[in-house]
């Protein structure tokens, strides 16, 4: 996946080329919510991050809806945001649109250019150093992850309501833990606190938590621009960001179309193409593992 910081300005930059103003206006009134449906399921990753098995439930959404089959699950979607309406929502769905574009295309390049979890990692921060310098002339090293995050939970029953109805409806009887959304963003914020401007003693303390944790957190301290440039093809990624912009920005309106009665599910069932957040096109054989991993690793809660 893109991490945070391209994920929160790629959608920004989105936002100001929207022409339509009444979408563009929903945004706005309720931008924290926009920005994080930009986010997509990551946060779910981050619930009790530091041990894989801790709140294994919830991270499994995750995988599921990084996996899902866009036409069933986008629709799907779509259905419950036309039938829950509220600018809020919709706001949340806008920004989620947004997260799906961005790691269709995104996602593949990421895989292709790393070969661990760690190189992945460092791969996006690099990626979010040089995306915010360059086009945001924004130092990385600036942002306060751990504040920011905070500031995305507004509203947070609304969109755990369509979280836990997505996990049922896309994956039949699966049940999402209460409250994931919030506590998964507090893990968040948590995790990255000891990343913003960490003293030498911090950075030595991380390098030792390492060690244990299933996240290489010490990845996610932003270096200097410096120190990243060269390091990999970044206009290639420049490019595709533009791209997956483009792209969100008409699938905003179609939803908006069908939400208003301007235009047909079928619609929107065909133009969500066969291509996962994962950006690959998903087979039996991909969607059976989904399926594997979620009922024998989570088991149904009755």
């Amino acid at each position: 996946m893109p991490a945070y910081l391209t994920h929160k300005l790629a959608s920004t930059a989105a936002f100001e080329a929207i022409e339509n103003k009444q979408i563009k206006q929903i945004a706005a009134d309720h931008m924290p919510e926009y920005l994080s449906g930009a986010q997509g399921t990551d946060f779910v990753y981050f619930d009790h991050f530091y041990l894989l098995p801790a709140s294994y439930k919830t991270k499994v959404y995750g995988w599921l809806a990084h996996r899902a089959r866009p036409a069933q699950y986008l629709v799907k979607a779509t259905e419950y945001v036309k039938s829950h309406y509220s600018d809020t929502l919709a706001a949340y769905f806008f920004g989620f649109l947004h997260h799906y574009c961005l790691d269709k295309y995104l996602h593949a390049h990421v895989y292709k250019d790393s070969d661990s979890l760690s190189s992945h990692t460092y791969l996006e921060q690099a990626l979010d150093v040089m995306y915010a310098d360059e086009h945001f002339h924004l130092d990385a090293r600036e942002v306060n992850r751990a504040t920011e995050l905070l500031k995305l939970i507004t509203n947070a029953d609304e969109i755990n309501a369509f979280h836990e109805h997505m996990a049922a409806a896309v994956y039949e009887g699966y049940t999402l833990p209460p409250r994931s959304l919030q506590r998964s963003y507090k893990w968040w914020a948590w995790g990255m606190k000891p990343t913003y401007k960490p003293s030498r003693l911090t950075r030595f303390f991380l390098r030792i938590f390492n060690i244990f944790l299933s996240f290489d957190i010490y990845a996610f301290i932003y270096k200097k621009k410096e120190e990243v440039q060269g390091l990999h093809d970044y206009d290639k990624y420049f490019k595709l960001i533009r791209k997956a912009n483009d792209e969100s920005i008409c699938y905003m309106q179609m939803v908006f179309d069908y939400i208003h009665g301007k235009r047909h599910i079928s619609v929107l069932e065909s133009a969500f193409y066969n291509i996962s957040c994962l950006g690959r096109p998903i087979v039996s054989r991909e969607e059976r593992k989904a399926f594997r991993r979620a009922y024998r690793k989570a088991p149904i809660i009755k």
